[in-house]
């Protein structure tokens, strides 16, 4: 979570905050070398390889993540604010030295602009939920009744609200960071 103080003024940088509780929850599994934190993993792939070259290194990724994990991972729901504080506690590790984020490509993908022809038998095409004119969400699918879709791009908002504020952590406190997205993925607009 993020808490400022209010008694002094701020010179713009945003200060995270660790509770205790979870400052013990972390402390169970950080060794004392340099971290490295993959966020939404997958398969862990890259914290495999960390690991493999000597850096400590935690896999996170929300609990139904389907991919087969190659390593151990942390289930957190970033969407959540205990899930939120409990990464802001491993970010604020003192010896964090890299961030990789790889955002969910679900909603953000451009694959959902090729037209398909319906086949009888299979489910609907995914249909497009944000555009370049409206990368927070098309209109229909944000103010529309509840549906899977719009709970999808909802969260997948949050997330994309959360990576900007680690990237700006990151950039800080000079703390290397990498941001996985195709070129042509609408998270650019």
């Amino acid at each position: 979570q993020q808490q400022a103080d209010d008694s002094e003024e701020s010179d713009g940088e945003e200060e995270f905050l660790v509770s205790p509780e979870n400052a013990a929850w972390i402390a169970n599994f950080l060794p004392r070398q340099w971290l490295c934190v993959e966020i939404c993993c997958g398969t862990g792939r890259l914290t495999a390889k960390l690991r493999g070259a000597g850096f400590s290194a935690t896999a996170i990724d929300y609990k139904r993540n389907r991919h087969a994990h190659e390593t151990a991972q942390i289930q957190l729901d970033l969407t959540t604010a205990q899930g939120v504080q409990r990464l802001w506690a491993l970010l604020n590790h003192d010896r964090l030295a890299y961030v990789h984020v790889a955002l969910p490509c679900g909603t953000l993908s451009r694959a959902r602009e090729i037209p398909h022809k319906p086949e009888p038998g299979f489910a609907d095409c995914p249909q497009p939920l944000r555009s370049e004119q409206h990368p927070w969400g098309l209109p229909h699918v944000i103010n529309g009744p509840p549906s899977r879709d719009k709970n999808r791009v909802l969260a997948t908002n949050k997330l994309i609200e959360l990576t900007y504020d680690v990237i700006s952590f990151c950039r800080n406190h000079n703390i290397t960071w990498s941001l996985e997205n195709p070129s042509h993925s609408l998270l650019w607009y």
